[in-house]
């Protein structure tokens, strides 16, 4: 089973330039058929509520209603462009959000000029205990400066999930390259690449949320 674990639908394209299909090519059945078209069964939506998108995740979870099996939201929360970014209370807003969604694991975009230690600070570690007494699995966005915050947390092919970043990989390579370039020119070993491809990410998502299954 092969399952994307980073990529995003939006109601509106949120960056410049705009594509030639700006009006479909960001939306929930483009991500659906690339994914039928290259055997990929399951992927994980990773909210991201730019530019015009306010109701990203209202838009997500209604997709992910409509194609039950296929996508699974992680909602977008103590992220850069949130009007309540680095504010207290981040731990009270994860827990407003887990009464408001049903959700597996969630995603946090740090702003580039920040080191990551937020997420080391009270206000974090607050906010990740209650992910962890969840069981919530977390997607950070981080640049290399603030790698040393989580890298001791994501090492190994045990630890790792492939994701194909669509449709903004699309400005780079086909959604097939995105999974040719892991299986060709990935590090890991015939025996390991099963893991990062889908496993690893099943694995998580019972774990998080059982019974799963698509």
């Amino acid at each position: 089973m092969i399952f994307d674990g980073h990529c995003h639908i939006w109601e509106n394209w949120p960056y410049q330039p705009p594509p030639p299909d700006v009006a479909s090519r960001a939306r929930a059945e483009q991500l659906l058929y690339e994914m039928d078209a290259n055997g990929v069964e399951c992927a994980i939506v990773i909210c991201a509520r730019l530019g015009d998108n306010a109701g990203n995740v209202d838009y997500a979870f209604e997709a992910a209603q409509r194609h039950r099996g296929r996508l699974i939201v992680f909602p977008d929360l103590e992220c850069k462009w949130a009007a309540d970014y680095s504010t207290p209370c981040a731990r009270d807003r994860l827990a407003d959000a887990l009464g408001r969604w049903q959700f597996a694991g969630f995603t946090t975009y740090l702003d580039e000029a920040e080191d990551g230690s937020w997420l080391t600070s009270d206000e974090g570690l607050a906010f990740f205990a209650l992910a962890a007494e969840r069981k919530l699995i977390a997607s950070l966005s981080v640049i290399p400066h603030q790698a040393p915050a989580v890298t001791a947390l994501a090492v190994g092919p045990t630890r790792m999930i492939w994701g194909s970043d669509y449709p903004v990989s699309r400005r780079h390579m086909t959604y097939r390259q995105t999974i040719r370039l892991l299986e060709r020119h990935g590090p890991f070993q015939t025996d390991d690449l099963p893991l990062v491809m889908g496993g690893n990410l099943q694995r998580l998502l019972a774990a998080a949320m059982p019974p799963f299954g698509p």
